[in-house]
Parts: C-alpha cells; structure tokens; sequence
C-alpha cells in the first residue's frame, strides 16, 4: 500500500532504516489507541476460542483495563478512549458470539506469508498479520481486519490501493498461514469498523462487484507482483508522496527529508 502512495516513506524505512525518535512527553493518539484495542480483542478471541466465557462484557472490560493502564494518567483517555471502549466491548461480545454460531474455529491474530519469484530471479517474501481469521467445518473462511479509524472504501480494495485484505486471502489460499488449514475457499473479507460511537461497531464486508473474491484476490496478489517487478528497475527512483490524497501516518515521518513542503510549493533554492 505505501509502496504505491508514497515510495519514499519505503526507502527511507526499510532501505536507509530511517525511523523518527520519539516526541518529549507525547500525547497518546490514534497509533496506541488501535493497538491497545487489537490486543484487548486478540486476548479475548483466544480465551474465548478455548472455552465459554461466562461473562463476555465483564472480561472484555478487564482485558481493556490492563491495556489501557500504561496510558491511564491522561485524561483524554479516561474521558474519551475508555467510554469508546467500552461501547465497543459491548458490540464486540455480542458480534463475536454471533459469529461463533457460523464458524467452527475461530483464528486470533495469525502470521503468515508467501513467495513468488521475480523477474529478476529473486524471491519475494509477502508477509501479513491477519486480525481474525473465521472457518467452518466445511472450509470456507472469512478473514477480518480490525479498524479504529477509517476502514478503507470499496472502490480502493477493487483498484489494489488497499491491498491488504486481498493479499492475506492470498496467503490464505496458498496455505502460508500455519496451524489453519491449506485449500480453504475465501468466502468474505470484512472490515470490523471500531468506532465506539453511533453505531459502537461495524462489519463492512469488500463487495468485489463484477468479478468473484478469488478474481479479486489474484488481481491484487498479479499487481503486486508487477509493482515488485517495477521496483528491481535500479533506475527508478522512490518517488515521495505519489499519491498526496492518500499520504497520512508514517508518511509524514519523512516528509521533511524529502522536502515536500519545498518542492509542492514551489519555493525550494533550486538545487
């Protein structure tokens, strides 16, 4: 995804292993909000995977309350996270007891990965964590990404600019998760938007339109493949900001190295 919407955040990361110091006394925000999230919800999927959890809600909220501890002494948190939270806790007992109805098992937090060879005779390693991952007695799976923010539109799944859900169905079906099992059919990928509002919670499953989920899935894993292909071109440059619409996050870490605010107004020295 970043490979396409800006290049160079990629090559000042992973090639100049560039990474940005921490900020004096830093506000927790939106990047240890999701995660502390996503652990409460790993723990709780585990435990209730190896057995009835007598009280869905009252567990989720203890799990939120270890979590949520390292960050408890700000008060953004205790007046805004936590009531989010809880909310959410609330939604997500409910949904996941739901779904445990469908599936046989259900997957918490899973590495996986695939390789492929390039055109250059090298082998790529994909690597991807998937949130949840849900499978029937029939092998059939549906894949879940967990969101606190903003899940990403249809249209951007569809064209490959949010390749994730697609690429871990891919590992999916070439067997690259271990300890689930291989030849499994990718019924759904879902969105599981984390909001803590109006509604507290969401599944917002991809609609691949006028192709079926395997095309889809074979579509995006073909077009990462020719954007690696692209890259072993040494004569191509990492372009910063690519796609400035869609920069955001870790991006911006490295906005000023690439003199963005110069360039995009015109007022760079001309070097």
């Amino acid at each position: 995804e970043t490979l396409q919407r800006d290049p160079y955040a990629v090559y000042a990361r992973h090639v100049l292993k560039l990474r940005a110091l921490e900020a004096l006394d830093q506000v927790p925000g939106a990047a240890e909000r999701g995660p502390v999230i996503h652990d409460v919800l790993d723990a709780y999927t585990r435990e209730a995977s190896a057995g009835p959890v007598a009280d869905p809600v009252g567990r989720l909220v203890a799990l939120g309350q270890e979590q949520f501890a390292p960050y408890w002494d700000d008060p953004t948190v205790r007046a805004v996270w936590w009531p989010r939270f809880l909310r959410i806790a609330a939604w997500f007992a409910v949904a996941d007891d739901e779904r445990r109805q469908s599936f046989a098992t259900a997957h918490a937090e899973r590495s996986g990965h695939l390789e492929f060879d390039t055109p250059a005779g090298r082998t790529f390693r994909l690597t991807t964590k998937a949130d949840r991952i849900d499978v029937t007695s029939d092998g059939r799976a549906e894949i879940l990404d967990y969101k606190t923010g903003s899940p990403p539109s249809n249209p951007q799944v569809l064209s490959g600019l949010a390749p994730q859900l697609p690429l871990e169905a891919a590992v999916l079906k070439a067997g690259g998760f271990p300890k689930i099992g291989a030849d499994l059919a990718v019924s759904a990928l879902v969105y599981a938007k984390l909001g803590g509002r109006d509604p507290a919670g969401k599944l917002i499953p991809v609609d691949p339109k006028n192709r079926t989920l395997d095309e889809l899935v074979d579509q995006t894993l073909a077009g990462l493949k020719a954007l690696i292909a692209t890259y072993e071109d040494e004569r191509r440059g990492y372009l910063s900001w690519a796609m400035p619409q869609y920069v955001g996050g870790r991006s911006n870490e490295y906005a000023h190295l690439a003199r963005v605010k110069e360039w995009s107004t015109g007022q760079g020295s001309g070097e």
